[in-house]
């Protein structure tokens, strides 16, 4: 079992404001502000493993902030744009776990790690056809700085050492600029009969990072292929019955990130022998009453 360290405290603080603007009968703007606080300690324990470290301390704060603007000229219809900023602090994981999750390569702790901060723009509409039909879509585009990813890195100096009686290349987690994810999303809701409803959600994402060995542009490694779901609902009095599908789509091979290809224990096989994630869907039912 691969050493971790040894951790000791671990401290979020955070104060928030939001307010609410009317601009007018149809316009609503939103404004929110928040600053967080990370503090985290971690002592190293070296009886196992080696550390070039013996703790490792993090300050880490930053501000983020969200403004949205909503126009809803009727109760059935409405338009919004938002645009935020996202942080997220490196955990004990991040800065202090030794992996071996690949034969020949070894992950090293990186204290040194700096907090991702995220950029969102997303923008949609949702619409009441009628009083029995509905629907909303949106798209939405993420880029990231310093996010973190593992790379190749140095431990001591070298860039392979020998761990368990094997020669590893060495890697670690570090910060890298160059990551963005955009998708789209759409769903509907039918009121077909008084007691028989039809929903549906549809979630498609695609992004791009760069890999440390090539220089070149790949997906990232934590980007969900299109999923979604759709269900028929049918109430009557005291019942509720529920059929529904789920759906996940594939991962082809040239859409794995290169870190991933790696892992081919992983994954199933394609036509090429190369490994991919296939996709699937399940069909499921489940009925409940309402005994009181």
């Amino acid at each position: 079992r691969p050493p971790r360290s040894t951790l000791f405290p671990y401290t979020t603080l955070f104060r928030s404001l939001s307010m609410k603007i009317k601009l007018g009968e149809s316009w609503l703007a939103t404004v929110s502000n928040r600053f967080n606080y990370v503090y985290t300690y971690a002592m190293f324990d070296n009886a196992f493993f080696d550390f070039p470290v013996d703790e490792a301390t993090l300050r880490n704060k930053q501000v983020n902030n969200s403004l949205g603007l909503i126009y809803s000229p009727t109760d059935r219809w409405k338009v919004f744009a938002n645009f935020s900023t996202g942080f997220r602090a490196p955990n004990i994981d991040d800065i202090g776990k030794v992996f071996d999750s690949q034969p020949g390569n070894v992950g090293v702790p990186n204290p040194n790690l700096k907090p991702e901060t995220a950029y969102n723009f997303e923008m949609g509409a949702a619409i009441a056809a009628s009083k029995t039909f509905s629907f909303d879509v949106g798209a939405y585009y993420t880029t990231i700085d310093n996010a973190i990813a593992r790379a190749p890195f140095t431990f001591n100096g070298q860039d392979s050492i020998d761990f368990d009686g094997t020669l590893s290349r060495v890697l670690a987690l570090q910060n890298v600029n160059e990551l963005y994810v955009y998708g789209f999303q759409a769903g509907i809701d039918w009121k077909i009969l008084a007691s028989l409803r039809l929903t549906s959600t549809v979630n498609i994402q695609k992004g791009k990072e760069k890999d440390f060995d090539s220089g070149l542009n790949s997906p990232p490694t934590h980007v969900a292929p299109t999923f979604g779901a759709t269900h028929v609902v049918y109430t009557y009095k005291k019942l509720r019955a529920n059929l529904y599908a789920t759906y996940n789509g594939q991962i082809a091979f040239k859409d794995l990130s290169f870190s991933e290809r790696a892992d081919t224990h992983l994954y199933a096989k394609d036509k090429d022998g190369n490994p991919y994630s296939p996709s699937w869907w399940t069909l499921n039912f489940k009925a409940s009453y309402n005994v009181m």
